[in-house]
């Protein structure tokens, strides 16, 4: 339970913290740009580990089945960066992305750093 604690406070130090950080520290004049898909893919995974760690604690135990749904949520998971990463670059092609480079994205994470 130690180790699931502190994942979960890890999680919510990510999502609270630093991306309140990196809001707030953020002083190019222009806006900061998020990708879409890639926020909303990573949201909804949080939330289907989450409701499936829940799941578990309701049970009271780790089966084989919440065992084995937590290798395929990951798979999915993984299968759905590669497909997102795809869509953005042809999407970049075509001239309608809503980041062009990634060196937008990367700015904004590390720009703290600066």
């Amino acid at each position: 339970l130690v180790g699931i604690g502190a994942l979960l406070g890890a999680v919510m130090f990510i999502v609270t913290v630093v991306f309140a950080s990196v809001v707030y520290s953020h002083k190019n004049p222009h806006p900061i740009k998020v990708p879409i898909l890639s926020f909303l893919r990573d949201s909804f995974f949080l939330l289907a580990s989450c409701l499936l760690f829940g799941f578990c604690g309701v049970m009271g135990q780790i089966s084989v089945f919440t065992g084995g749904a937590f290798i395929v949520l990951y798979a999915t998971y993984t299968y759905t960066v590669f497909l997102v990463e795809r869509l953005n670059r042809s999407r970049i092609q075509r001239g309608k992305a809503e980041v062009a480079h990634l060196s937008e994205v990367i700015e904004v994470f590390w720009h703290p750093l600066k």
